[in-house]
């Protein structure tokens, strides 16, 4: 699966946050397991699942980066 964030794709490789930080995107996280919710990120397009289902808060079209896993190719926006 492929991760496209600000027109630049990037191969999956573990966790969305760990492609991230791999392609050299700093990313806020904390906990690193679903629980506080910093690494919050705007799915636009595509499909991640979660191995556990996560207790850090999100809204409609947000995941937490930290603990999904693309299924398909995706689209992002990372929070400023």
């Amino acid at each position: 699966c492929m991760i496209t964030v600000h027109n630049v794709q990037i191969p999956t490789v573990g966790t969305l946050l760990e492609s991230l930080e791999k392609a050299g995107f700093k990313v806020e996280s904390q906990c690193r397991q679903g629980y506080c919710g910093a690494c919050r990120t705007m799915l636009k397009q595509g499909e991640v699942a979660y191995a556990t289902e996560p207790l850090g808060f999100t809204r409609p079209s947000e995941v937490l980066a930290c603990c999904c896993t693309p299924t398909s190719d995706i689209e992002i926006q990372l929070h400023a």
